[in-house]
């Protein structure tokens, strides 16, 4: 599985402050089978602004075929569009 800007879709919760948390994200692997991955535990939080474009990332615990992975996931706040950047272990 290639590990950096995988475009994924995602499903999240906003809370009653505008706060995002992932929930569960969709993606294809090498194979071009579809994977579900449950987010089991978010490690941060945090927003990034990057010439303008206004962020959020987080560090997710998953399970990729049957192994606990910390993964990185971005929202792009003004594309709406959630990518992995990192699948750091």
């Amino acid at each position: 599985m290639q590990t950096n800007n995988i475009p994924v879709e995602a499903i999240s919760v906003c809370n009653t402050i505008g706060d995002i948390r992932p929930m569960r994200i969709r993606l294809e692997d090498d194979n071009h089978q579809l994977m579900i991955l449950n987010v089991n535990e978010i490690i941060y939080s945090k927003e990034c602004n990057l010439s303008g474009i206004i962020s959020y990332r987080y560090g997710c615990k998953v399970h990729i075929h049957g192994v606990e992975r910390l993964i990185e996931l971005m929202y792009n706040v003004q594309s709406h569009k959630w990518t992995i950047l990192k699948i750091l272990s």
